[in-house]
C-alpha cells in the first residue's frame, strides 16, 4: 500500500519532474470522517507546508465526483487544527486566521500546470498550511474512495506569482424563468497589475452559463464563459493579452434556468441551493506586494450593463443516462418536461463484428502465419500492433515447478513478434525478431513507447519507436524468476500514465501489481496475498488506468472479477464480479482516450464472450462472435471505438464495431415572448434556457452527433451514407474532446467543433498461481 487510509502525508523528491533535483510531491489525502460523513458534510485536513519558501506549479486531484461534491485547497498562516480532521462548513471554520485559494476541483476536472515562471508562494514568507476541504456528494465508506489532492513544489524561485481572484453572485432565484440572470462586479484596487491566464465556473443544476468579464474605459474585455455543468476544472484564458489594473471593473454574470420549479431557490452551501461563482487565476510580478482584496461580491446590476449573451454549449452526461443516473446534485424541484426532445446516435455498449476484417477468418488468417497471439495494442494513428510467438507455444511442458522456462536452448523468437496492421488491415511493419522466448503483454504509452512482458524471460521491456532494436528500459532478472524488488515471476502485462510512471501487472505466480517511476526506480507494489491490501489475486492478467479518476483497474483472471484501486492510498476493491464473467476475467481496457465504459474479455468458460461495463460495475451489454470466441485472450480500443480481440489459440484477430443507437435529449429551447434576463442587462438570453439537465462526470461522457448536426453536414458537404458513418463513430468516441455537437449550432461551429480538439484542463499552458500456471486448458492455450 502506498500510503495508509490513516491521515499521512506523503512527501517525495521529485527528481526531474521541473527539469532539476529541486521538486517536490505533496499528497494530501482526507482520511474517513469520524463520524462518518452524511451528503453535504464538509470536512477538512490541514497539513504543514515546506519550511522553505516554495511554489506550487501543479495540482493533480484524486476524487470520484459521485463522492465528491467539490475540492477546495486554502492556504492560511495556521488551520483550525493542525491534526486530524474536522467539520467545516463555515468559513471560519478553516484556518484560525485570514485563508487564501489555492485551488478548486469538482465534477470530474483534470489537474493543472501552471505557464512557466510562474507559482503559487508558500512557506514562512506566505502560507505555512494547505487546508483541503471537501464537500461529500454521496459519501462512501469505501477506503479505496478516500480523495486526495498531490500539490507539485519546486524551491526554484518564480519570476511571477499566482493568485486567485473569487467573483461571487448573491440572490435568489424565482421559480419559472428561463433566463434569469445575477451579476456581480468590483473596481480592481490593486495595486499590483495582473495578468489573467486561467478562469473556472462553480454553481449547481439551475446555472447554465457563467461569463467572466474585465472592463476598461467602457470596454468589455472577456476572461471566459463555461458551462458549469461541465467539468469543473481552470481553463486557459484565450486572449493571453488580458491584464487587469487599479480602475478597472471586474464583472461576471450568472445564468440560471429555473422553469418547472415551484418555489424560489436561494443561494446556500448545499447542492439543494445553488451558487455564482467565477475564479479567475492569475499571475503577476513576484515582488512581494499583495492584492489589497481578491474576493468581489457587490451586486453589480446598477452599475454595469453586461454585454448580449452568447450561448455556450453545455456537455450532457451520457454516461448517466446509459446507467439511468439522476441529478449529480440535488432536485430543486420537477421539471415542467415541456421542452422539445432531440433524438441523437450514441454508443450505448453494443459491438458487432466487422464482415470485411480478413484476420478473423480462419483461412485468411492463417496466410498471415502468425503464431499465438497474446497480445495487442492500438497506436495514436489507428494503427493496430499484435504481439505474436511465431512457431513458438506456451505448453504444460514449458515451465518447470519452480516456474523456470524449460526451452532456453532454442533461443529467442527468430521471426518478428510484433505487426503493424492498417485500419484496412493491411500488414504495414514488423519488427522484434531475436529478441523474445515467450512474449506476453503488448502496450502502447501516451509518448508512443511500445512496453512488452516476457513470462519466460520474467522481464519488462521498454521500446522507444525511434529504435525498436534494443530497449530502452529493462526491468527484472533475465531468465530468473522472483519475489523481491529487481524479480517478476512471469509478469503479464503493463499500464503508463500520463507521468510515466508503470505498473506491472506480475503475473502467474507472483499475482500482485508493481508500480515504478519514470526511470523504472520501484515505488511500491499490492495486491500479494500476504499483503496488506486485503485482497487475494488469482493471476493478475491485465490492467489499465482511469487517469481522471486516478483509478488502476485489474483483471483478476482466475478469480472471475475485476479490482479497482485507488492510485494514491493503494487500496483496492472489487468493482466486478458479474455471475456473466463465468468464473474468468482475461483482459479490460477503457473506450478511446480513457473513458468510460469498459470492455472485457472471459475465457475458458461455456460461452467466452466480451462485455461492456458501466462505471458502477454493470455489465450493460455483451458481445462477441455468432458462436462464441474460442480462446480470447488479448484487448484493445481504437481511437474510434473499435474493440480488437486477440485469440491466442486460433491465433485471431476480431473487430467489432459500435453499434449506434437513438438516445432522447432535452433540447435547447428558446425564451418565450417576454421573458428576458430579469436583470439590468440589456441583451436577450438565447440558446441557453433548456430545462434543468442531468448532469454527472464528464470523464465518463460519450460524445454523440445530433440529428439536426447531420443535417448541417449532409447538406453543407454532400457527403456519402458511408462517410457519415464513420463521422458518426468518430464523434461517438472522441471522448478526449467530450464536446457535443448541440442541436441548432450553424455549420461552421460545427465543423470546428469536430476537427479542433478542446482540450479539458490545463495542458495548453505548458509551452502530464492458478490450478495450472501456463496458459493451457487441456490442451487448448487460454
Amino acid at each position: 500500500m502506498f500510503v495508509s487510509v490513516a491521515l499521512h502525508v506523503v512527501l517525495v523528491a521529485c527528481s526531474g519532474v521541473f527539469g532539476e533535483d529541486n521538486g517536490s510531491k505533496l499528497t494530501i489525502p482526507m482520511p474517513q470522517p469520524n463520524p462518518p460523513a452524511k451528503h453535504n458534510d464538509y470536512w477538512c485536513v490541514g497539513v504543514k507546508l515546506p519550511s522553505t519558501d516554495s511554489y506550487i506549479v501543479k495540482y493533480e486531484p484524486l476524487a470520484d465526483p459521485k463522492v465528491v461534491h467539490h475540492m477546495l485547497l486554502y492556504g492560511c498562516k495556521k488551520p483550525l487544527q493542525t491534526t486530524g480532521s474536522w467539520p467545516c462548513q463555515g468559513s471560519n471554520q478553516i484556518c484560525s486566521d485570514q485563508s487564501r485559494f489555492l485551488f478548486a476541483w469538482a465534477k470530474g476536472a483534470e489537474g493543472i500546470s501552471l505557464p512557466k515562471d510562474v507559482g503559487f508562494l508558500v512557506g514562512p514568507s506566505s502560507d505555512q498550511y494547505a487546508v483541503m476541504q471537501i464537500h461529500y456528494g454521496q459519501p462512501s465508506v469505501n477506503d479505496a474512495d478516500v480523495p486526495a489532492l498531490s500539490i507539485y513544489l519546486t524551491t526554484l524561485n518564480q519570476p511571477r506569482v499566482a493568485g486567485i481572484f473569487l467573483i461571487v453572485g448573491s440572490d435568489t432565484i424565482p421559480p419559472n424563468k428561463q433566463a434569469y440572470t445575477i451579476s456581480s462586479g468590483c473596481q480592481f484596487a490593486g495595486p499590483n497589475t495582473i495578468h489573467p491566464f486561467a478562469y473556472r465556473t462553480h454553481a449547481h443544476s439551475l446555472c447554465k452559463q457563467i461569463d467572466g468579464y474585465v472592463v476598461k474605459d467602457s470596454k468589455w474585455d472577456l476572461i471566459g464563459s463555461r458551462s458549469p455543468q461541465d467539468p469543473q476544472a481552470f481553463y486557459p484564458v484565450k486572449d493571453t493579452s488580458l491584464e487587469v489594473s487599479a480602475g478597472d471593473w471586474l464583472a461576471a454574470r450568472c445564468i440560471y434556468n429555473s422553469v418547472g420549479l415551484s418555489a424560489t431557490v436561494s443561494m446556500g452551501s448545499t447542492s439543494e441551493d445553488e451558487m455564482c461563482n467565477f475564479y479567475m487565476m492569475y499571475d503577476m510580478p513576484n515582488n512581494g506586494h499583495a492584492l489589497s482584496n481578491s474576493i468581489c461580491d457587490q451586486d453589480a446590476s446598477n452599475n454595469l450593463h453586461f454585454p448580449p449573451i452568447v450561448p455556450v454549449t453545455p456537455i450532457p452526461d451520457m454516461d448517466g443516462m446509459m446507467e439511468g443516473g439522476g441529478q449529480h446534485h440535488g432536485n430543486h424541484g420537477s421539471s415542467s418536461g415541456d421542452g422539445a426532445k432531440v433524438t441523437s446516435l450514441a454508443w450505448a455498449g453494443q459491438l458487432s463484428a466487422s464482415d470485411s476484417w480478413p484476420y478473423s477468418d480462419p483461412q485468411k488468417a492463417s496466410k498471415a502465419k502468425f503464431g499465438q497471439i497474446s497480445g495487442v495494442a492500438v497506436g495514436a494513428n489507428g494503427t493496430i500492433y499484435i504481439l505474436h510467438r511465431g512457431s513458438r507455444v506456451w505448453d504444460i511442458d514449458s515451465f518447470s515447478s519452480k516456474y523456470t522456462y524449460n526451452h532456453v536452448s532454442d533461443g529467442p523468437i527468430s521471426v518478428p513478434t510484433v505487426v503493424g496492421i492498417s485500419p484496412a488491415g493491411e500488414v504495414v511493419s514488423s519488427w522484434g525478431e531475436g529478441l523474445f522466448y515467450l512474449p506476453h503483454g503488448l502496450t502502447i504509452d501516451y509518448e508512443g513507447n511500445f512496453w512488452i512482458t516476457d513470462v519466460a524471460m520474467h522481464q519488462v521491456f521498454k521500446f522507444n519507436p525511434s529504435d525498436l532494436l534494443k530497449p530502452v528500459l529493462t526491468k527484472g532478472t533475465l531468465l530468473t524468476p522472483g519475489s523481491g524488488q529487481d524479480y517478476f515471476c512471469k509478469p503479464a502485462a503493463v499500464t503508463v500514465d500520463r507521468s510515466g510512471m508503470f505498473y506491472v501487472a506480475d503475473g502467474y505466480c507472483n499475482s500482485r501489481v508493481v508500480r515504478f517511476t519514470k526511470d523504472g526506480v520501484w515505488d511500491g507494489a499490492w495486491g500479494d496475498p500476504v499483503g496488506e491490501v486485503p485482497i487475494a489475486i488469482n493471476v493478475a492478467h491485465s490492467l489499465v488506468i482511469l487517469e481522471e479518476e486516478r483509478r488502476l483497474f485489474l483483471a483478476d483472471r482466475e478469480n472471475g472479477r475485476i479490482l479497482s484501486y485507488n492510485m494514491v492510498t493503494g487500496v483496492g476493491h472489487v468493482f466486478s464480479n458479474a455471475p456473466v464473467f463465468g468464473g474468468s476475467v482475461f483482459a479490460i481496457s477503457f473506450s478511446a482516450n480513457g473513458t468510460w465504459p469498459m470492455v472485457a474479455i472471459n475465457g475458458n468458460t461455456i460461452r467466452n464472450s466480451g462485455f461492456t461495463i458501466n462505471r458502477n460495475g454493470v455489465v450493460i451489454s455483451t458481445w462477441g462472435p455468432d458462436n462464441g470466441f474460442s480462446n480470447p485472450h488479448g484487448l484493445a480500443v481504437s481511437p474510434l471505438c473499435e474493440v480488437f480481440v486477440a485469440e491466442i489459440g486460433p491465433n485471431l484477430l476480431w473487430k467489432f464495431l459500435p453499434v449506434l443507437t437513438n438516445i432522447t435529449l432535452p433540447a435547447l429551447m428558446e425564451p418565450s415572448a417576454g421573458d428576458q434576463p430579469e436583470e439590468g442587462s440589456v441583451s436577450v438570453a438565447v440558446g441557453i434556457n433548456d430545462p434543468p439537465m442531468t448532469t454527472g462526470s464528464s470523464s465518463s461522457t460519450v460524445a454523440m452527433v445530433t440529428s439536426y448536426s447531420l443535417v448541417l453536414f449532409i447538406a453543407v458537404f454532400g457527403l456519402s451514407a458511408v462517410v457519415i458513418s464513420i463521422m458518426i463513430a468518430v464523434i461517438c468516441c472522441f471522448s478526449n474532446q467530450r464536446k457535443v455537437i448541440g442541436a441548432g449550432q450553424n455549420a461552421k461551429k460545427t465543423i470546428q467543433t469536430l476537427f479542433k480538439p478542446n482540450h479539458v484542463g490545463f495542458t495548453k499552458l505548458q509551452t502530464y498461481d492458478s490450478g495450472s500456471e501456463d496458459e493451457l486448458h487441456a490442451v487448448s492455450v487460454v
